[in-house]
């Protein structure tokens, strides 16, 4: 029986000893390489002064600093690319909040969530066929446009795998799936109210939300390589320090512009009861 436990001890010794090749880049540069897709609010350049801005830069930067590092906005990526080119070592980490699913996990680590994100149907202004029911945008006069590869267009297959799928290009951006919707080419898309408030702004009375129904809840995590697990881990600590001591929520806050934006992970504990002061 001894022999039988030390030589199931010696097959875990690899396993646990087994590097992060990531993490060790990071700790002998002392620099996280970002990987970002470019959306307002989360992660833009600003074209005056060249730097980063958005609720993504500002919670990277500050989970990096409490690590003791800092932060180069490397690479821009895009949703369907972004599991290649962490592979392909085009920067150590996806320094965007993605709605997590299940498609992503084969191919990227996660964090746990860092806050929670509703998803809604997005359609013109004046049109109410959806308003009091969106599973009648199941049917297949209905059209709806995605992202190719992006998580709405998985949705839309599992859910509403009636209606019709209008797929724009990888290369493609947020507004201009918006504006599918607006020129009425498609009837519907399917997104997060921060994503679409820019376009608004734009575009006055264009389009509304459907938000009496969010289509789902996301989690929203942070991804990384398969292999980086000490990555993983500290990331967990560090977001759970900054959501306990309330800087996720006073980030957010600098951002949302309505109680729908980001929801927040609730405090995971209660005080010991029947103690006296």
């Amino acid at each position: 029986m001894r022999k039988l436990l030390l030589a199931a001890c010696l097959m875990l010794v690899p396993a646990a000893a087994q590097a992060d090749p990531t993490m060790d880049r990071i700790n002998k540069s002392g620099k996280i390489r970002c990987g970002y897709v470019s959306y307002s609010p989360a992660s833009v350049k600003d074209v005056t002064t060249g730097k980063m801005v958005g609720y993504n830069v500002d919670l990277t930067e500050q989970a990096a600093t409490r690590m003791g590092l800092k932060v180069e906005w490397t690479y821009e990526t895009n949703w369907p690319t972004m599991s290649t080119d962490l592979l392909t070592d085009k920067f150590d980490l996806a320094c965007v909040t993605y709605w997590s699913n299940p498609r992503a996990a084969r191919q990227m680590l996660a964090t746990n969530p860092v806050f929670y994100q509703p998803v809604f149907f997005a359609a013109l202004a004046d049109d109410s066929r959806f308003d009091k029911d969106v599973s009648k945008i199941n049917d297949p006069s209905v059209s709806i446009a995605v992202l190719e590869g992006d998580v709405p267009e998985t949705i839309i297959q599992e859910l509403y795998s009636k209606s019709k799928i209008i797929s724009l290009p990888q290369t493609a951006s947020f507004p201009q799936v918006f504006q599918e919707v607006a020129s009425k080419r498609a009837d519907v898309t399917i997104t997060s109210k921060p994503d679409m408030d820019e376009f608004v702004v734009a575009n006055p009375g264009k389009l509304k939300l459907i938000m009496n129904q969010p289509v789902r809840l996301y989690p929203t995590v942070i991804q990384m390589r398969p292999d980086a697990t000490q990555l993983q881990n500290a990331l967990n600590i560090t977001i759970r320090e900054m959501q306990l001591d309330g800087t996720v929520e006073k980030i957010l806050k600098k951002y949302a512009t309505g109680p729908d934006d980001y929801y927040l992970i609730d405090l995971p504990y209660s005080k010991i009861k029947g103690i006296k002061e």
